[in-house]
């Protein structure tokens, strides 16, 4: 049998004010969700093992502080972009998908940072990796806390849809803490534009250097196979010995496809040349009609967030 005594209401209630008040001073103090905060950082360690590529529009002070804030803080600035994260020399291989040097299989959190959206290189490169957009604040406010804070507050939206009316596109991401990220997962686990897709890219001679944003961005969005021909001509004649699900042209679109499927006399030569080997590609039967993309497609697809203007 217990023999201490019983406390009063009064004490009881004594007791419970005096406990409040060694937990917390301010009686409005909430405890912070961890979905919040996910990851107190030593200082100088709070971005190990993140990389960022950083793209600003207009703020260049604070493209210069957020910058600095990363490198300070044990990140790593992507300077050329998220291409420089895989194996370059396998973008030449017709079936090779992007794959991950490596020396960046470890990486976990990546993100762009900006102060807008945008239709620069690394701004579409993020769009076609699954990758967040995300305000500068955002890692201004985590050197602020000392912590890792919940990206998606600070997500920016895809950019300007023509299939919308001009109207700003907003973005869908999963959720996922940005302290227990994995990038090869997080590239595995993004929407595939065109997976299971074969893509013929036309890269006219002397352009390859130009094309190779474009090449990296096809790459990205998953398709089966891949292949460069040099110009409209050398398309049309693949086309006709080969089957493929995607014609993508370094020029517009329309002029492409009356090129390609067009009839031969107006597959882009004079009805004056017919002697010689051109005459041999002018009679070379139309090929059977896919779908024909160009740049503006590619990039208005990558805002949208699915293949868009299909339309031969």
């Amino acid at each position: 049998m217990d023999d201490s005594v019983a406390p009063t209401r009064s004490s009881k209630r004594q007791s419970i004010a005096r406990d409040a008040k060694e937990d917390s001073e301010d009686p409005l103090v909430l405890p912070i969700p961890a979905a919040t905060v996910a990851r107190m950082s030593p200082s100088g360690s709070l971005f190990a093992n993140m990389a960022f590529a950083v793209s600003y529009q207009k703020r260049e002070q604070e493209k210069d502080e957020v910058t600095k804030a990363i490198r300070d803080n044990g990140g790593r600035i992507l300077e050329e972009g998220f291409d420089a994260l895989f194996e370059i020399s396998k973008l030449k291989e017709p079936d090779a998908g992007l794959m991950l040097s490596a020396v960046n299989k470890p990486l976990g959190f990546s993100a762009l940072i900006a102060d807008e959206h945008s239709r620069k290189t690394k701004y579409m490169q993020a769009l076609a990796l699954g990758l967040p957009c995300i305000s500068g604040q955002w890692v201004l406010a985590c050197v602020s806390k000392g912590a890792i804070l919940d990206w998606s507050p600070y997500l920016l939206c895809a950019g300007q849809s023509s299939f919308l009316g001009n109207v700003m596109k907003s973005r869908v991401l999963p959720r996922y803490s940005a302290a227990e990220a994995n990038l090869e997962m997080t590239l595995d686990a993004r929407d595939k534009l065109l997976e299971g897709k074969s893509v013929l890219m036309v890269t006219s001679r002397g352009k390859a250097d130009k094309r190779k944003p474009y090449v990296f961005l096809t790459r990205a969005l998953g398709p089966s196979r891949v292949e460069q021909v040099g110009d409209l001509s050398e398309a049309r004649t693949k086309l006709g010995s080969e089957t493929w699900d995607l014609l993508y042209t370094d020029s517009p679109k329309e002029t492409a496809a009356a090129t390609v499927f067009g009839s031969a006399n107006s597959s882009g030569g004079s009805k004056k040349r017919k002697r010689g080997p051109t005459a041999t590609k002018e009679s070379t039967p139309s090929p059977k009609r896919i779908r024909v993309i160009d740049d503006e497609t590619m990039i208005q697809s990558l805002i949208l967030g699915q293949i868009m203007e299909v339309q031969h």
